[in-house]
Formats: C-alpha cells, structure tokens, sequence
C-alpha cells in the first residue's frame, strides 16, 4: 500500500498529473490505508487551487463511510458548503470551526452566521464565554 501511495504522490506532487481518476485513486488509498494526515495535508493542499482536481462527492461519500470527519470538513468547504463544515467541524473539533468561519468568505453574512454558530458552540458545550 506504501509503495501505490507513493507512486501517486510521486504522478500528483512531482509530474503534476490533473486526471481526477489519479486523484480520486489517491484518496481512495489514503482511506483505505487509514493514513488520516496524509488525507488531510492533501485536501488543504487542494484547497489552495482555484478549483479540486479530485471529485468532492467522491471523495465525501468515502470519508463519511469511514468516518473521516476532519477531512469530511475540509471537503464540504472546498465544496463551499460551509454551515456542514463548520457543522461537522464541531463535532471533533471546535478551532477547526474557527478556522473554517476566519476562512477569507467573500459573503460577511455567511462568515457572521458560522462565527454565530462557533459562538453558540462553544457557550453551550463549554460555558465559556471567553472563548
């Protein structure tokens, strides 16, 4: 399993390949090979780019099946699904809710709606204002 996953990094990082089946090869093998960081350090490196190379429903329906959330979080926000991000987000994790809703959004009333429910998060669960 080591050895396919590095040849896909080796067609994603090195020759650049854009075909959506390598990609979407590649998450497959990260699931299955239960390599969590390597998944997640990939789909922030694809959230970077303009538009994914890999399929999103795809790639969700996988990592929902094997109960990714901190990489379901990452592709509902590539997907610009950002109340199921942050949603999930909180699930397992409330700073990655916050970075969700600091993202730079180009809609203020949908960055104040998910800061809203960070807020509201975080008073019910914690009693903690301050935070």
């Amino acid at each position: 399993m080591e050895a396919s996953i590095y040849y896909l990094e080796f067609c994603v990082n090195k020759l650049k390949n854009e075909d959506r089946a390598i990609h979407n090869f590649l998450i497959s093998t990260y699931v299955m090979s239960r390599s969590e960081q390597k998944l997640l350090a990939y789909l922030t490196e694809q959230s970077k780019l303009l538009a994914v190379v890999y399929d999103p429903q795809y790639a969700l329906r996988l990592c929902s099946e094997h109960k990714l959330t901190r990489a379901c979080v990452l592709i509902y926000a590539a997907m610009g699904l950002y109340e199921e991000s942050v949603d999930h987000a909180l699930l397992v994790d409330v700073e990655l809710a916050r970075q969700i809703a600091g993202s730079k959004l180009r809609d203020e009333e949908m960055q104040k709606k998910l800061w809203l429910k960070v807020a509201q998060h975080v008073i019910r669960k914690e009693n903690d204002i301050a935070k």
